[in-house]
């Protein structure tokens, strides 16, 4: 075998061995420099998440000395506080050290909002002299602790949990530089045994490869890198040394311009990215991992364009040099600025929309919440996310939801998709609201979202009550003024007969009879009228009343009378109350109804508790009358001290005849006209009551 033979066999061994050998023990420095800077950020992280926990710490007991003084008003926790203030200062300083993240910056930023309030609340409260019991002192301490302390407290533990996130994170990636050195090492000795015994093996056709077949060979990666559509070029010591065909057509430089030595490739890159590209380069050059990266170039024609750069550091022709691979990502970059403006218009007409948006998972999890439904269902985005949607259904449909819910992701078959139905919902306060759902569904792959347009019903439901309420009364009254016109002309006839026979009737006996005839028919006259007083549509006689002057003369009518029957009356009138416009006849009316219903009621206590015990005891009864602005509204309030009404009637109360007097004394109907004036005059009436002690109307008209 000739010497040339001999030395290609030999430079044909060792050419595999030498490269691998260095391959191999330069990603394993790097793998072991890695493994090094990871341990690193290991340690580092744990000493960020001391000073977070520190942080937290101090702010918890910076909490403690203002309570102390709260309960205890000594003035030594002020000065206990003084100190805690100064080491959280410099604990703040500490932290804005290790703040990168952007959710960390934040979260400093809130923490030292809510320590500011927190130091400006504790020098009001230590301002007070005697904070014991003092409630202004108790209620800065609640704003203290619940809106700026705990909430800031529990910023900083998110932040611990994003330290621990990263620090799995980096011993997840230590422990995997670990599995990378040990896979190089052992890749590298199997490799060194096989190309040793590859070499033994074939021998000869090694021996027989010759120097055409290695430039066919190089021929044919060269290429096939010129039929790629990506942008590939090798820069070796800050110049290009090849260009494939794609840079020419994208750059519009030719290869000759490229290889130039006096070419700069920086003039190729976009003047705000010169800096961070000459960074990244030479951490490449120093054998650091560089993740891609995106900037733009410049092309001959000064066109822009947006790429991604994918770089190796590979040996060219025995030198360090840098492979990179770009792609063009300017139509990339549109639909994604595109899709980016897309979402934010479809979040704020979210965010905007007067009805509630609620999105979930298939977990029924809730991923979407706008203001409006924090608006109607009464919890803030910030707690809601996240959970069931099972939390704002009433617990009557609770089950049946689930199974249906269940029965779609399983079927994909649902009942409520495309409709509008009415439901209810459930408040975070426990009240039962009624609402409209349209519900819609997404399936991307095998996962489904489903979205529900939601409308609280609340006000139209009760416009639709009261029209329907108004359809009741206004048949009511047509029925009433029918039927009393029929009744009133017997009656009368009835009436005249009884007194023609009264007058000619002699017997004792039968005159009281008479007279107990006489006395129905007058009851049931009285009762006719009032009916047709509620069926009545009066006109209205609008003039300026003076209200303490009108009560002045309502209660002359029965005030004699009513002390006797051992009934005050308590005035408790506002001077120079304003006028109001209204029908003075049909608001005494409403006064007198009033009076009279509190009269019946105390007179009815005095029969049940015997007026010996009463008066023993000196009890009077009272009617407590008073009168006050409030904004832009008279308020007239009528209290008394008899039985109050029973819970169970409380509901009824204002219903056409219904009455929870004795039978025969009462026809059902004042309350019900009195709300009828009252709420015609622009106003309303109110009732508070303890059953026992007496009931209280509120009547407020508008100025």
């Amino acid at each position: 075998m000739s010497l040339k033979i001999r030395t290609k066999i030999i430079l044909l061994f060792f050419a595999p061995i030498l490269p691998l050998t260095v391959i191999v023990v330069i990603v394993s420095g790097y793998l072991l420099n890695n493994l090094y800077n990871k341990a690193q950020r290991l340690d580092d992280i744990s000493k960020e998440r001391i000073k977070v926990t520190d942080l937290r710490l101090s702010l918890d007991s910076g909490l403690m000395p203002v309570n102390d003084y709260i309960i205890t008003g000594d003035k030594r926790y002020a000065d206990d506080f003084s100190g805690i203030s100064k080491k959280i200062e410099e604990q703040f300083k500490a932290v804005e050290e290790i703040a990168i993240t952007s959710e960390e910056r934040e979260i400093l930023k809130d923490v030292k909002g809510a320590w500011k309030n927190i130091n400006e609340i504790s020098l009001k409260i230590f301002a007070i002299p005697d904070p014991l019991g003092n409630k202004d002192a108790a209620g800065l301490m609640e704003e203290m602790d619940y809106k700026w302390g705990y909430p800031a407290i529990e910023m900083l533990k998110r932040w611990r949990e994003i330290d621990l996130e990263e620090y799995k994170n980096v011993l997840e990636k230590h422990n995997m530089a670990w599995r990378q050195a040990w896979i190089t090492m052992i890749t590298g000795a199997i490799m060194f045994l096989v190309i040793c015994l590859v070499y033994i093996l074939f021998y000869s056709r090694i021996a027989a490869r010759n120097e055409e077949e290695l430039l066919a060979s190089e021929n044919r990666f060269r290429s096939l890198v010129e039929q790629l559509p990506n942008m590939v070029f090798i820069n070796k010591k800050r110049r290009v040394v090849y260009a494939n065909r794609k840079c020419e057509e994208v750059m519009k430089y030719k290869r000759e311009e490229f290889y130039s030595p006096d070419f700069n490739f920086l003039s190729l890159i976009a003047p705000e990215y010169i800096e961070m590209v000459k960074t990244r380069f030479n951490r490449h050059i120093k054998g650091e991992e560089v993740e891609p990266y995106e900037y733009a170039i410049i092309t001959k024609d000064n066109k822009r364009i947006e790429v991604i750069l994918n770089t190796a550091l590979i040996d060219y022709e025995g030198e360090k040099a840098i492979l990179g691979i770009l792609t063009d990502i300017t139509e990339r970059k549109k639909m994604k600025e595109s899709l980016k403006i897309s979402e934010e218009r479809y979040r704020g007409l979210v965010e905007t929309s007067t009805d509630a948006i609620i999105s979930v998972n298939e977990a029924r999890e809730i991923i979407q919440w706008n203001d409006s439904a924090s608006k109607i269902f009464g919890y803030s985005k910030y707690e809601i996310m996240g959970k069931l949607i099972d939390i704002i259904i009433p617990e009557d449909y609770r089950n049946k939801h689930i199974e249906g819910f269940k029965r779609h992701i399983e079927t994909g078959e649902g009942k409520a998709i495309g409709k509008t139905i009415e439901l209810e919902g459930l408040r975070k306060d426990g009240f039962i609201v009624p609402i409209e759902l349209s519900l819609s569904e997404l399936k991307t792959g095998n996962s489904y979202i489903f979205t529900g347009i939601i409308r609280d019903l609340t006000e139209r439901k009760q416009v639709e009550h009261e029209m329907m309420r108004q359809e009741k009364l206004a048949g009511m009254g047509q029925l009433a003024a029918g039927v009393a016109h029929e009744i009133k002309n017997p009656l009368n006839i009835i009436s005249g007969n009884i007194q023609i026979l009264d007058m000619e009737e002699n017997d004792p006996e039968k005159k009281k009879i008479y007279k107990t005839v006489a006395q129905q028919i007058d009851r049931s006259v009285k009762i006719i009228d009032n009916l047709l007083d509620f069926a009545r549509k009066r006109k209205h006689e609008i003039k300026d009343i003076n209200i303490n002057t009108l009560l002045e003369k309502t209660i002359m009518l029965v005030e004699y009378e009513m002390r006797t029957e051992n009934i005050l009356f308590v005035r408790d009138f506002q001077k120079d109350l304003p006028m109001i416009k209204g029908d003075s006849d049909q608001i005494a009316q409403v006064f007198l109804n009033l009076i009279n219903n509190a009269r019946d009621s105390m007179n009815e206590k005095q029969k049940r508790i015997k007026s010996g015990k009463l008066k023993a005891e000196g009890w009077k009864g009272e009617i407590g009358i008073t009168t006050k602005k409030t904004d832009n509204m008279t308020e007239i309030a009528f209290a008394d001290t008899g039985l109050g009404i029973p819970e169970d009637k409380m509901a009824n109360i204002f219903k056409p005849f219904f009455t929870t007097k004795a039978e025969g004394k009462g026809t059902g109907l004042g309350l019900s006209i009195a709300k009828d004036i009252i709420e015609k005059h622009g106003g309303k009436i109110e009732l508070e009551n303890k059953v026992g002690e007496g009931a209280k109307f509120i009547i407020k008209l508008p100025l």
